[in-house]
């Protein structure tokens, strides 16, 4: 229940475009942590969105994967 709650607030704050929500959200989807299942697609998505507003994590993140995300 802890993660559930966790999970609707970050996700809130992701779609207010909070950029380390985002990052966190991406991340949390793209590696399948916290019990969340392994979602790629959905973890990249949130990751780009951090990238285009400068979150270093998720440049980083994506760069090391080959991702483009402008």
């Amino acid at each position: 229940k802890n993660i559930d709650t966790f999970i609707d607030y970050i996700t809130k704050a992701a779609k207010g475009n909070n950029e380390v929500a985002q990052y966190n959200l991406g991340d949390i989807y793209y590696k399948g942590k916290l019990n969340i299942p392994k979602d790629e697609k959905e973890g990249i998505r949130w990751l780009k969105m951090a990238a285009l507003r400068d979150n270093t994590r998720a440049i980083k993140l994506l760069n090391e994967k080959g991702i483009k995300y402008i």
